[in-house]
């Protein structure tokens, strides 16, 4: 036996964890690299071939006093031969011996101590039928994952795999242990981009340790190359869409009026962004001292709007029905004060930016505002042109073989951009129109109001069944609701206002909405039909201008006029 401090010297870790389940060469591995070749040959000569059997023989080295041809060779080897015929084991060899056997013992005593704390453990993990049905969750998982199994399903649902993973593990762990993949990671950001902060927030605490908290978030933010600066073109990114041929965007939103600093450009973000012909300044707001910053507040105006530019890339013909993710060009702040020579100016500035990184812009889409309609009239030559501005002539102009028998078609055969106006905001303005406190609307002597619908609303000989309408469809706050414009023009609405009292006026008003949803929006309608229900919608909006122009208005209903005109 070995005294305490040599017990306390031993490392059994130079022994593998299975040395006691080990035998023939992978024990007598062992024994060479822990006690010597010469002992291993030792054991196996005497078919010592496992930790048990080692352990059990009395005298290992006792088959020296035989005399035997068979062990002359590892006599000579292992021991010293005294003169009077007695062989001796070499000192080095019984130290092996003596260090390998406490090792072994050490170990036994080891695993004997931690036997118990491992059955116990080993009967805390066995999972039986009254565990799982305690714990409904641990059984449908189980299930769903055997179901993955057997369907080969495991790359259609890596991610929720993933997710599910990830967020077990976490409810084991510490918050300050939590970790996420990758795709976790990735996930969370496109959260956050598309849901705000207060959508992401809800699903982090409901799903606790599912995603990463707001502080880490925004290091993976400012650590990814997502992170742009105001004002500036994201160029660079369109090598990502490989596509040579995209359609750009661009659209004014409210946002809340706010000043921030961007340590990464060393400005302040926030306030109107200065248009130069057009193109905005980056980085333009720069202030080293508190004086400076206090004059930029007080001649500089806060941003209430925010004007963004995407790119659409256009799917190829081999592969047409994968649609390519958009990409943000820029954002920045504005003051709608730009002009439609301004419009004009960054348009060309983008198309030729994106011929540098060879992609070729086809078009432009914005809304039906007046600036952006002016520089799509310009720029096409559709009633509109100036001297100084051939677009037509520009080389990288292509050429539109419009059929000859199109009499009613106008457009120029030579086109450097074509434009679209985007219907569904078409759509929404016009129901906004509907739904305004402000504005006035009339046919001659019929009254266009939203009032018709909420008395249809309220009707108690009508229900939800008979129109289809809530009160939410009539909400004027919210100014994008696209489905609330398709239950106002339903064949149900509409009959129903016919024989309504005093609702001529809005019964054409809706009539025409359902016109320019048929006309520029359903996929449904034959190209004849589009033209002929387009041209219908511009002849009354025409007669109706004209009607406003020749009429005498009091001054509060003129101020309304020109309120809706200017709007319009």
């Amino acid at each position: 036996m070995c005294s305490r401090n040599e017990d306390i010297l031993l490392d059994i870790t130079v022994l593998p964890k299975d040395i006691f389940e080990r035998v023939d060469h992978k024990f007598y591995d062992v024994v060479k690299s822990v006690a010597g070749d010469s002992l291993a040959k030792i054991l196996k000569i005497q078919l010592i071939n496992s930790v048990g059997k080692l352990l059990n023989t009395p005298d290992i080295f006792a088959f020296f006093q035989y005399d035997s041809e068979e062990t002359d060779a590892i006599k000579r080897e292992s021991c010293f031969k005294s003169k009077t015929g007695q062989f001796i084991v070499k000192p080095g060899i019984q130290s092996s011996f003596s260090y390998f056997i406490n090792l072994l013992n050490k170990a036994l005593k080891q695993k004997q101590e931690l036997a118990p704390n491992e059955n116990t453990e080993n009967y805390s993990n066995y999972i039986t039928d009254e565990f799982l049905d305690n714990h409904s969750l641990l059984k449908s998982l189980i299930k769903w994952y055997r179901l993955n199994d057997l369907n080969g399903v495991k790359q259609t649902n890596q991610f929720l795999v993933s997710f599910i993973d990830n967020l077990i593990n976490n409810c084991t762990q510490s918050p300050n242990n939590f970790r996420h993949s990758e795709s976790i990671k990735n996930f969370a950001i496109c959260l956050y981009v598309l849901g705000g902060k207060q959508t992401y927030e809800f699903i982090r605490l409901n799903l606790y340790g599912s995603i990463p908290n707001l502080t880490t978030l925004g290091e993976l933010i400012k650590n990814s190359d997502t992170a742009f600066s105001e004002a500036e073109f994201n160029f660079e990114s369109l090598r990502q869409c490989h596509s040579q041929f995209g359609f750009c965007s661009e659209d004014t939103t409210g946002i809340i009026r706010k000043v921030e600093y961007d340590s990464k450009t060393n400005s302040f973000v926030g306030f109107v962004t200065p248009i130069d012909h057009g193109i905005p300044l980056p980085k333009f707001y720069q202030a080293n001292t508190f004086n400076e910053l206090k004059t930029i507040y007080e001649t500089n105006e806060i941003a209430s709007l925010l004007n963004v530019h995407m790119f659409q890339s256009i799917p190829t013909e081999d592969n047409a029905t994968r649609i390519p993710r958009p990409l943000l060009l820029s954002a920045y702040g504005v003051d709608n004060k730009i002009t439609a020579i301004n419009v004009l100016n960054r348009w060309m500035y983008i198309f030729q930016h994106c011929l540098d990184q060879n992609v070729r812009i086809i078009g432009f889409s914005t809304d039906a505002d007046r600036r952006y309609v002016s520089a799509m009239r310009l720029a096409s030559g559709f009633f509109a042109s100036l001297p100084d501005l051939q677009l037509d002539k520009h080389q990288h102009a292509f050429k539109i073989n419009v059929p000859t028998h199109w009499k009613w078609f106008f457009l120029r055969n030579n086109q450097l951009f074509l434009f679209f106006q985007d219907p569904v905001h078409l759509v929404t303005k016009w129901r906004n129109r509907l739904l305004s406190t402000t504005t006035d609307l009339r046919f001659g002597t019929d009254k266009i109001t939203i009032t018709h619908i909420e008395a249809l609303i309220s009707n108690d000989h009508y229900t939800k069944l008979d129109h289809g309408l809530t009160s939410s469809d009539i909400n004027p706050k919210d100014r994008q609701n696209y489905n609330s414009c398709i239950k106002l023009i339903s064949d149900d609405v509409i009959n129903l206002l016919i024989n309504g009292v005093d609702t001529n006026g809005t019964v054409v008003y809706l009539t025409l909405l359902k016109m320019i949803v048929k006309a520029y929006i359903d996929k449904s309608t034959s190209v004849r039909e589009r033209v002929q229900l387009a041209w219908c919608v511009v002849f009354v909006c025409r007669i109706w201008w004209s009607w406003l122009k020749i009429n005498s208005f009091s001054s509060s209903s003129r101020s309304k006029a020109t309120t809706e005109k200017t709007n319009n």
